[in-house]
């Protein structure tokens, strides 16, 4: 490979950069924005739904795990997603509710039950307001 063979791939290189950028030079459709949520509207639940259910996977897990008087079994894989809806906390533009069916917790005879589980999230979707466990089974399919 030659001179010029080096300066077209340098070229591309610097095009490819150039064109993932905006004109302030950060990255387009921002890629922190969208995983705290801030690309989206205060009151648009479903985009903010959207953008904080990996973080609820995450911060929600282990205080849901501390609800379990013995074992607790996740049925979906380590990355996977523990919530499957969302809604409201409280109030329009505050915080989240994600709802979940994918542990199972583990009874005094060994059995283990499925349950239905809540995390109310803060706006920062990185606080954890509460945990709770709704009731035995699993969300309906609607």
């Amino acid at each position: 490979m030659g001179c010029l063979g080096i300066i077209v791939i340098l070229g591309a290189i610097a095009f490819g950069v150039h064109s993932c950028t905006s004109d302030s030079g950060a990255p387009k459709g921002g890629a922190s924005a969208a995983a705290d949520g801030s690309t989206c509207k205060q009151d648009d639940l479903q985009c903010r739904g959207d953008n904080g259910v990996a973080a609820a996977s995450v911060y929600c897990k282990a205080p849901i795990e501390s609800l379990a008087a013995h074992d607790v079994k996740w049925t979906v894989g380590f990355l996977g997603m523990k919530f499957s809806r969302f809604r409201w906390t409280n109030s329009v533009g505050g915080g989240i509710t994600f709802i979940g069916d994918k542990a199972e917790f583990q009874n005094g005879f060994g059995a283990y039950t499925p349950v239905v589980y809540e995390c109310d999230m803060a706006p920062d979707m990185k606080t954890v307001l509460a945990v709770r466990i709704d009731r035995e089974g699993r969300l309906d399919s609607n």
